[in-house]
């Protein structure tokens, strides 16, 4: 069985028919899917469920409505994502926090810091709010995190040692650092999220392949981020127009699967047991 740890399906991509990409013999190949044939063609491929964090707070009441929806195939993460966090109001943390507890998430999150943006547009100070915020419910709640970190993960890492000892283990979600800064997460409990990133080809890539080489298989979760962050090597007989209109979705988990067993010298059977043990481990 296969476990998505990332995934954001009550997004409005998914609202009407779309284009996806799936695996087919090794390869990744597309197909006209709703939300509805999605989910049914992902539990048929071996997917059990899968965790559908926050990105913003208005969102939320759509991620529950979907969640009633597959009681048995969703599972929420709920959380105030780094980039919003910039824009949502710091009042909205009650209701935030009533979500929270009325839904039965099973971590917070998307949380973290995100200095991707131009300087002037990122309100690091804000973001740190939220962030020292969404850690301190996570310990009262003793739920996992769900980590949103991009270019800051020394700002990032430095608030989490500040509060180790009320972390309750988490995931450092579409993981794209090397080996060492790998370890830093490791060091504070969290595990590894390995999504459609490390199926891409380049010198950028390889600190991503490296870390997973060298870190333990029961450290590893698997994820897609879907609908985003869509594997870029699809095969020449895609038209680029037309990879940009194609959705990323679950049902490429084997060939992530696969691409992780050739790095690690191991069975995609294996890696599949080990992650699907490991999320079970970390979310239930």
């Amino acid at each position: 069985m296969i476990y998505e740890t990332h995934a954001h399906y009550s997004r409005f991509r998914f609202d009407d028919d779309f284009d996806a990409w799936k695996a087919e013999n090794g390869k990744l190949s597309y197909e006209r899917f709703t939300r509805e044939s999605l989910f049914a063609a992902m539990k048929e491929s071996g997917i059990a469920c899968f965790i559908e964090p926050s990105i913003e707070f208005d969102n939320i009441p759509l991620q529950i409505e979907l969640a009633k929806k597959y009681p048995d195939f969703i599972r929420l993460a709920i959380g105030v994502h780094p980039k919003r966090a910039v824009c949502t109001k710091w009042k909205n943390r009650k209701a935030w926090e009533r979500y929270i507890r009325d839904c039965n998430a099973v971590a917070v999150g998307e949380t973290g810091l995100d200095y991707s943006m131009p300087r002037k547009n990122q309100r690091r100070f804000m973001q740190k709010m939220w962030f020292k915020y969404q850690i301190k419910l996570a310990d009262e709640l003793c739920l996992p995190l769900v980590l949103h970190i991009r270019k800051a993960d020394d700002d990032a890492i430095k608030i989490l040692e500040k509060f180790k000892g009320k972390l309750h283990g988490g995931v450092a979600h579409c993981f794209n650092g090397d080996l060492e800064t790998a370890k830093r997460y490791l060091s504070l409990g969290f595990y590894i999220g390995v999504g459609g990133m490390i199926l891409n080809d380049g010198e950028w890539s390889d600190g991503l392949k490296n870390a997973v080489k060298n870190i333990p298989l029961d450290k590893i979760l698997i994820e897609t981020d879907s609908p985003y962050v869509a594997p870029e090597e699809v095969g020449d007989e895609v038209t680029k127009s037309k990879r940009k209109k194609v959705r990323n979705c679950s049902l490429i988990l084997p060939i992530i699967l696969n691409k992780i067993a050739e790095i690690k010298g191991v069975t995609a059977e294996q890696v599949e047991k080990a992650t699907y043990e490991n999320a079970v481990k970390l979310f239930g």
